[in-house]
């Protein structure tokens, strides 16, 4: 499997975050995004400790 580029990753980090506040659970936003629940509590960590700035490319 191909490893998205940078604006498709964070497009997708953009998601999760949308989709976190909405209130959904890390299980269900990967899920509906086709991500892990490792993932989504991975960035939705780093957006509450760090906001936006949490989002810059690892």
């Amino acid at each position: 499997m191909r490893r998205r580029s940078t604006p498709q990753a964070w497009a997708l980090w953009c998601r999760i975050i949308l989709a976190c506040a909405s209130g959904a659970s890390n299980k269900d936003v990967a899920a509906q995004l086709g991500s892990t629940p490792h993932a989504v509590g991975r960035w939705r960590k780093r957006f509450v400790e760090h906001h936006i700035a949490g989002l810059d490319v690892p």
